[in-house]
């Protein structure tokens, strides 16, 4: 169940500030908090038609999609992922619920080498 509570901030010009905060119900994630790894493994279609695998344990999860190969993967906040190696970001639409909804993969351009 929810719980509400109020207390006082003081403000800079001497005025105090009421703030009123609404605490979340159990079992809710927060959008600032982590999604398990564990709960997004599985297998998903992305919009261009290539299938993305997550795979791998809660602190260590790969991605593989369109024959890349794998690829680990760290939370980067809330739902989303991105590869060690830069090279992709992953965001998860979760809904509340837990299912995922839907996948955006942004691929980031491969950085140049050195000039010589």
């Amino acid at each position: 169940m929810p719980h509400l509570s109020m207390f006082r901030l003081p403000h800079a010009c001497g005025l105090a500030i009421l703030a009123i905060t609404l605490g979340g119900c159990a079992g809710t994630r927060h959008a600032n908090e982590p999604a398990s790894a564990d709960a997004l493994r599985g297998q998903y279609a992305l919009a261009d038609g290539r299938q993305l695998t997550m795979a791998g344990s809660a602190h260590r999860i790969r991605a593989q999609f369109g024959g890349r190969p794998d690829t680990l993967v760290v939370p980067a906040g809330g739902a989303v992922f991105d590869a060690v190696d830069g090279s992709f970001r992953l965001r998860f639409n979760q809904l509340e619920n837990g299912i995922v909804a839907d996948v955006t993969l942004d691929e980031m351009p491969a950085m140049p080498g050195p000039r010589r």
